[in-house]
Parts: C-alpha cells; sequence; structure tokens
C-alpha cells in the first residue's frame, strides 16, 4: 500500500491494513506500506508509532517506487502481488472497509485460504498484457 502523511483517509485506511496485517500473518501474505511524500523521516516514523502501525513501511521520497506502480499522487493506492511477481489488484481508493476488501481479494488468490490456486490474472492498467511487479 502506498500512503502520504498529508491524507486524512490514509489514515484510517493504516489502520485497517494493520488490522488486515494480524489476520494473514499465519498465511505467508506480508503487507508492506510505502509513504512517499517528503516528510521528514523522523515525523513518518513518529506517526507510524504513534498509529501503532506494525508492519514494514518503507520510504520513497523521490517517488519512483511509486511511480513503477503508477500511483494517483498524494492519496492511499493499495496492491496485491503474488508469489510469482504478478501483480494481482490494484486499488487506487481508501474504501473505508479496506481492510475487508483487502482480505476477500487475498482469500481470492490463495483460493480462500485453502492453498489452491486462483486463475485470476489481473491484467496490464492498459489491458494488453500481465503485469509482473
Amino acid at each position: 500500500m502506498f500512503w502520504t502523511t498529508n491524507c486524512p483517509d490514509c489514515w484510517k485506511a493504516l489502520r485497517g491494513c494493520r488490522d488486515l496485517a494480524s489476520k494473514v500473518a499465519d498465511r505467508k501474505v506480508k503487507v508492506l506500506g510505502v509513504n512517499f511524500d517528503t516528510e521528514k523521516l523522523a515525523t513518518v516514523r513518529s506517526m507510524i508509532k504513534g498509529e501503532k502501525i506494525d508492519f514494514i513501511n518503507l520510504s520513497d521520497f523521490q517517488g519512483k517506487v511509486a511511480a513503477l506502480f503508477q500511483t494517483e499522487s498524494y492519496d492511499f493506492s493499495s496492491f496485491i502481488v503474488d508469489r510469482k511477481g504478478i501483480l494481482r489488484h490494484v486499488g487506487y481508493d481508501h474504501p473505508p472497509d479496506v481492510e475487508k476488501i483487502l482480505l476477500q481479494k487475498v482469500n481470492t488468490i490463495l483460493g480462500n485460504g485453502e492453498g489452491g490456486k486462483s486463475q485470476e490474472k489481473l491484467k496490464d492498467v492498459k489491458g494488453d498484457k500481465d503485469r509482473k511487479a
């Protein structure tokens, strides 16, 4: 997930992702955050600590990773990448129930938690090929 410190809805989504991370930890699923604003690192760390966000968050001050994922500027964006590096979900919004929506997507990809393989593949934004992360 990509987020910025100046996005109030991002903080609600971050808390949802925090709860999601605890629910999927035993299923070999990792939640990662990428902060892509220009706040000082100490400010970002303080905000993460204050919200008890305990999953890994990376800093992308130059926006290079955000550009690779074609995230919308200064907004919450979520992606699910499978073990093969195939991008399986893209979300450019911050729904109030982000935890529920992402958990449903994870369950679908993992075959509803039974370890089965889903046949879903997310097409490139242009729809012409599968995207690799």
